[in-house]
């Protein structure tokens, strides 16, 4: 599922999830236009989104955007990424 947000016709936000509809759900990207950063839209995108995607939670994985994530409801739970052997 794709949700975008527009300011005067123009794309300001989209996120893109993933999701079983019932259980969980997962943001794997999240993109907002420079001039829009700061301006709510990326929390107004994930609260807009939620009941769409019904599920009770969405999982994510970033490596640089942890302090927006943190100020919203969440849980912080270790994950791993798993790589094929090199051997």
């Amino acid at each position: 599922m794709s949700i975008v947000a527009t300011i005067d016709d123009q794309v300001a936000a989209f996120a893109y999830f993933q999701t079983d509809g019932a259980i969980q759900a997962h943001l794997s990207l999240l993109v907002t236009d420079e001039r829009s950063r700061r301006a709510g839209i990326a929390r107004a995108l994930l609260t807009f989104a939620f009941p769409l995607l019904g599920a009770t939670r969405i999982d994510l994985i970033t490596d640089n955007a942890g302090d927006f994530y943190r100020r919203l409801t969440h849980k912080e739970l270790l994950g791993l990424r798993l790589y094929p052997a090199t051997e």
